[in-house]
């Protein structure tokens, strides 16, 4: 009897193995190749020397501080600043770690980690701070203003924008502020503030905003704004204060609680207050306003204390701006006829077109205006129409009126993007620019949203 060998129980796989292997050695061998080919290309990238790498530090740290702007690098976030500079390789980590320059303007808010801020706090050395904190919590709130108040001695322009409670516990007469020039302590919601007040023992403090009553304001600042949640009679007390103020900005509320002679501020060049709620003009007399400006819903009784405000200062005032809530014609031109005739630039904001041409028709209405500032949340065709024949009556007055020289037209948007049914039409854009073909500069601008910050320059003879 023969026997057959099987070759299908161990010859077949036997073939398939020695396959396997053979595949795999070639593997092995493209593997090394490969390696081989990566260890080269890892040394020749090893050995290559990027110009920007070769730079000194001391000049790459100062590239560094001109890429940075103060806006990119005050946020911590990683994709901006100094913390984006740290990512790229070891040795701009260390620059950047070690340029306090780029950590010391910090802008922080609620749910940001203690221990993140004072590491950004300390990594910018010695220099002087200027810091921005905005919460809502105070709970949050407090952990960053200590470790803040703990580095006061290095404050140099600081922001806060707190909720009333928190403010009603900040004391601060113990604590010296010798480098600090400017402080904005505002006020998150409309709530009333009670407290001892705030004492700033600061030599060098120019500039102050601030919702708390002060018990003491240095003497030397120069501008100053006093929010609304600081009563009228408690504004005056801190004027007496600062008699050297050059810029004033008012928006408290409330009568002055006794009877007082016109407080004299004789440096102060610019004003700003809201008229239905701060009856400040009363109590002010200001020999040197060259600015002022007004806002909210003007009244009658209004038109007779600007008059009898510029009537008391004999003030050789320039420029005037008027943001208009609500107001009657006859009123808004009452106001105007108390104004002195050496006001050359007029700013409106939020005015129906059709009273600014009505008062621009009016021979006694400002003479003397060079300047036309207008802003509009949106304008319809006849109110483009209305604003175009108010230019075009003082372009070439009747004397002893002075021709207009310049007209800014700012349109606010609340959509993000500009449309064209957002644009003037062709014939009011041909009378616009017949306007700068006649010799008026004008600037027309269109914003979109302030989210988006979109623009179109829509016609520009201004710079020409």
């Amino acid at each position: 009897m023969t026997l057959t060998l099987c070759t299908n129980c161990g010859f077949a796989l036997a073939e398939e193995g020695t396959d396997r292997h053979s595949r795999l050695s070639k593997l092995d061998a493209i593997i090394a190749s490969l390696t081989a080919e990566r260890q080269k290309l890892q040394a020749e990238s090893d050995a290559m020397a990027y110009p920007i790498l070769s730079l000194p530090t001391e000049i790459t740290s100062e590239i560094f501080r001109r890429w940075c702007t103060r806006r990119s690098r005050s946020h911590p976030h990683p994709s901006k600043g100094p913390l984006l500079l740290a990512q790229i390789c070891h040795r701009w980590r260390q620059i950047a770690l070690h340029t306090p320059e780029l950590w010391r303007d910090p802008h922080f808010t609620d749910g940001s980690s203690v221990d993140l801020f004072n590491l950004w706090l300390d990594r910018s050395g010695n220099l002087p701070l200027d810091l921005e904190l905005y919460s809502r919590d105070s709970a949050l709130t407090g952990p960053l203003v200590e470790a803040s108040i703990a580095r006061s001695h290095r404050w140099q322009d600081v922001k806060f924008t707190l909720s009333p409670t928190f403010y009603s516990t900040l004391d601060l007469r113990k604590v010296s502020f010798p480098v600090l020039r400017s402080i904005s302590l505002k006020n998150l919601f409309s709530g009333e503030i009670l407290g001892a007040g705030i004492v700033l023992n600061a030599p060098l403090l120019r500039e102050a905003h601030i919702c708390t009553p002060a018990d003491l304001l240095p003497p030397q600042i120069t501008s100053l704004t006093l929010e609304s949640t600081i009563e009228l009679t408690e504004c005056i007390r801190v004027l007496r204060g600062c008699p050297n103020l050059v810029k004033l900005a008012v928006s408290t509320s409330g009568q002055a609680h006794v009877h007082t002679d016109p407080l004299t501020l004789p440096a102060l060049e610019s004003l700003e207050c809201n008229l239905p709620t701060t009856p400040i003009l009363e109590h002010l007399t200001l020999p040197l306003p060259r600015r002022l400006g007004v806002t909210g819903a003007v009244q009658p009784e209004h038109a007779v204390a600007l008059k009898n405000f510029t009537r008391r200062s004999a003030c050789p005032l320039h420029s005037l701006s008027i943001t208009v809530e609500d107001v009657e014609i006859e009123t808004f031109a009452s106001c105007l006829t108390a104004v002195p005739e050496s006001v050359s630039d007029l700013e409106v904001v939020d005015l129906i077109p059709g009273y600014l041409l009505a008062a621009m028709q009016r021979p006694e209405i400002l003479p003397h205006p060079q300047i036309l500032r207008t802003r509009f949340q949106g304008l319809g065709d006849t109110e483009y129409q209305d604003l175009i024949d108010a230019a075009r009556i003082r372009l070439s007055p009747a004397p002893p009126r002075v021709a207009l020289e310049g007209f800014t037209l700012h349109i606010d948007l609340h959509g993000s993007l500009i449309s064209p049914r957002d644009l003037p039409t062709v014939t009011k854009m041909a009378q616009f620019r017949a306007l700068a073909a006649a010799g008026l500069k004008i600037k027309f601008t269109i914003w979109g949203s302030q989210r988006t910050k979109t623009a179109r320059v829509v016609l520009d003879s201004w710079t020409k």
